[in-house]
């Protein structure tokens, strides 16, 4: 695999642990590991910065707005994100946070690791309609991770974090509003294919499924299984 940068604190040995690590605060769609942030959107949006005003984002520029005072990414049904990064098919991990939009319907996507094509080896994390879940595919088969219990609603905070071991099981967490994780019952499991697709690509909010809204705050990728605690602070930076 390809390394990212070792700008990321300056140590190679945690930018092999973190191979993707980006944060809406820098205000670049470009990773804190390296990778360009590949950004289009084909409509003007509106946003709002941290003094309540409101302006008008023009086509293909990212549109950065305020959430309780934090800097997020506003993305919207025709916004696409990615960063090429190339990853073996090992035990792998992943957090999203954001603030939950409220209109998710069902299949919409907030990360996914794939090609852009539903027929190949993908691992992605989207809403049922109700809830977030984790789908892994081989390119043959797939099994897939569910949340239950309360659903966040519009406006919350949301941290979700998913894990994919080396028999293919894949699990989802989540935590609302900085409250205790909650967990959901872990797939099956499932062979591992020979590789991801290629290219492979993480994408923010579309690549398999469909593309709903949401303020995106930060994405970080990890090798093996790491906790929340760890996940949290490689997102800090």
């Amino acid at each position: 695999m390809t390394l990212p940068t070792v700008a990321f604190r300056r140590e190679t040995s945690r930018a092999r642990r973190w191979p993707l690590v980006w944060q809406a605060r820098r205000l670049t769609v470009d990773a804190l590991t390296g990778q360009a942030g590949v950004f289009s959107r084909a409509a003007t949006r509106a946003v709002t910065d941290s003094a309540g005003v409101s302006r008008t984002v023009n086509n293909h520029q990212p549109a950065w707005t305020s959430v309780g005072g934090l800097t997020a990414l506003d993305m919207g049904t025709s916004d696409a994100l990615y960063w090429t990064t190339p990853l073996p098919t090992v035990a792998l991990c992943g957090l999203i946070t954001f603030a939950e939009a409220g209109s998710l319907a069902g299949s919409d996507t907030i990360f996914a690791l794939t090609n852009g094509s539903s027929g190949t080896p993908y691992l992605v994390v989207q809403s049922t309609g109700t809830q977030y879940r984790i789908v892994h595919h081989n390119g043959t088969s797939s099994v897939t991770s569910t949340m239950s219990g309360t659903a966040p609603t519009a406006g919350q905070g949301v941290a979700l974090r998913w894990t994919l071991l080396s028999t293919g099981v894949v699990q989802i967490h989540q935590a609302i509003n900085g409250a205790a994780e909650t967990s959901a019952t872990a797939s099956g499991t499932l062979a591992l294919a020979a590789a991801w697709a290629s290219p492979s690509r993480c994408y923010l909010k579309t690549g398999v499924g469909t593309d709903g809204t949401s303020k995106f705050l930060g994405l970080v990728v990890g090798l093996g299984n790491q906790t929340q605690a760890d996940l949290l602070e490689a997102l800090a930076g």
